[in-house]
């Protein structure tokens, strides 16, 4: 260091410390800047499943909502595996500048639960950007068990304890831990019978193989409208207006019921939150448009408009809820 620079006041070194930590904000790098530049390049939307289901469905209409609402092309890219973490643990090790996103459904709270080594912490990796839909879901019972309501079932099953099957798509599907909330919740003692996929499990229930499961309701319409099964109640928090009818789980007497089969999309954690204030508008103005509604008609689902706020203290409530659930019955997926 030469003399001059050893003679430099250290109240003039602070002072430039000072000007250099408030570069980015004089130069137009501040969070509320950023956001208005925000998209500057393609945007890579991550669904942690392969084509076609509707997470992949909804997660392309917002695409090209976005990529027309901001001129800048939006991609979605496929990665399935690991029940959906490969995907998600991608995005959640990507840089929070709002250009990688990940559209996925409640799984995303489950799945990292379910594993001994999590790929990623599901409250703590991700800024939630907005719910974007739930999907209506039914407790449905074969024709031959004798029960109109839940409620008769659930006296049906309880003269029964250990005689009655239910069905899942699998261990640790969301359609198991849902049965195994609702088991508990009606105090029931029911066997599990996990398959391979939803079409089984519709074929198992129709024939009696087993005597309750849950089923969306495009799987089930036709099955229903055939008299092939019935339906007990909906597990949504309210009546769907798809099916204004049937009462909902809470109104059967299961209270503190309170599930929900829905799906979003995701930033990864230290995203600015006027990036994902810009994200969540736009992602709100797709959803309330027609051709979503029409696509979430066709798929059983109800269109969800919320905050950032509003979809994160639903995360944190499904995380509480389904990581006491498979502590409390030893659930794995592995």
């Amino acid at each position: 260091m030469s003399s001059k620079a050893s003679r430099r006041p250290a109240s003039a070194i602070f002072l430039c410390a000072i000007f250099a930590g408030c570069m980015p904000a004089a130069f137009g790098q501040s969070p509320a800047t950023s956001a208005e530049r925000y998209p500057n390049r393609a945007i890579q939307v991550i669904v942690p499943w392969a084509p076609s289901g509707p997470t992949d469905v909804y997660a392309r209409l917002i695409a090209n909502h976005l990529q027309s609402a901001w001129n800048q092309p939006v991609v979605v890219e496929n990665r399935a595996g690991g029940s959906g973490t490969i995907g998600a643990a991608y995005v959640a090790r990507s840089a929070a500048d709002g250009h990688t996103l990940l559209f996925n459904s409640v799984t995303n709270v489950i799945a990292p639960l379910l594993q001994k080594v999590p790929a990623y912490d599901p409250v703590e990796d991700f800024e939630p950007v907005a719910m974007t839909a739930r999907l209506l879901q039914l407790i449905v019972v074969p024709v031959k068990v004798p029960s109109k309501t839940l409620q008769e079932f659930i006296a049906y099953a309880k003269k029964r304890p250990g005689q009655l099957n239910y069905a899942s798509p699998g261990v640790g599907s969301i359609g198991h831990l849902v049965m195994e909330i609702f088991r508990e919740r009606a105090q029931l003692d029911l066997v599990h019978i996990p398959y391979k996929g939803g079409a089984p499990v519709l074929s198992a229930v129709i024939a009696n193989e087993v005597q309750v499961t849950t089923s969306d309701i495009v799987i089930a319409r036709t099955q229903m409208e055939a008299g092939k099964l019935r339906v007990l109640a909906q597990l949504a928090p309210t009546r769907s207006p798809l099916m204004p009818e049937v009462p909902t789980i809470i109104e059967a007497g299961l209270s503190d019921f309170g599930v929900s089969f829905w799906n979003g999309l995701f930033a990864p954690k230290g995203t600015p939150a006027p990036i994902v204030a810009k994200l969540n508008r736009e992602v709100n103005r797709a959803m309330a448009s027609r051709a979503v509604a029409e696509k979430a008609t066709a798929f059983g689902s109800e269109i969800i408009l919320s905050t950032p706020e509003a979809f994160r203290a639903r995360i944190v409530q499904d995380a509480d809820l389904y990581k006491g659930l498979i502590h409390r019955n030893r659930i794995s997926s592995e």
